[in-house]
Formats: structure tokens, C-alpha cells, sequence
């Protein structure tokens, strides 16, 4: 058994951006950024929809039937879904809407 140190790992001696198997090939850093944007923003208008489908039944299991609140609800859903279809539309790479 050697108690010599374990081989240190040496620092690049060009910077990342110069190594091509680390390129990013025709994709963008740009649309990479998009994508992760839209990925959270995709994440957030699930939860508040899910936290809207929660109140939704809440109100069916108490009984609690107020159309205004009803048609609220529906609207809002409505909104969440077509901000979804924005959202994978314009990150789409077949698409020509861009954000």
C-alpha cells in the first residue's frame, strides 16, 4: 500500500470555450437560456393550475357551487393552457415564433 498523494487533476491549459467536443454545436447558448426559462415558467403555470384544479375540488367535495367563482376558475385555467401552448410553440425548433 503507497501513502503517495492521489494524482491531481490538472487545470485546462486552453479555456473551455476553445475545447470543440464541449461545443454546443448549432444550438445557441441563447437558445439554451430560452429554453430553461421557459421550462421554469412551464413549472410555475403548473403548480398555480394545479393549485386551481385543488380549489376546485375542494369546492365540489364541500358542496360549494358559486358559478362567479366557477367561471373564475375555468378562465383561468383556460389562461394557464394557452400560456402553455405559447410557451412550447415558441421554444419549438420547427416553429417560427421565437420569444
Amino acid at each position: 500500500m503507497s501513502l503517495e498523494p492521489a494524482p491531481t487533476a490538472r487545470a485546462p491549459t486552453r479555456p473551455l470555450l476553445e475545447f470543440p467536443e464541449l461545443a454546443l454545436g448549432a444550438t445557441s447558448l441563447n437558445d439554451h437560456r430560452m429554453a430553461i426559462f421557459a421550462h421554469e415558467v412551464a413549472n410555475s403555470l403548473s403548480v398555480i393550475g394545479f393549485s386551481l384544479e385543488y380549489f376546485k375540488s375542494e369546492f365540489k367535495a364541500r358542496q360549494i357551487d358559486d358559478p362567479v367563482v366557477n367561471r373564475v376558475m375555468q378562465s383561468a385555467l383556460a389562461e394557464i393552457a394557452g400560456l402553455g401552448i405559447f410557451l412550447h410553440k415558441g421554444t419549438s425548433k420547427n416553429s417560427p415564433l421565437k420569444l
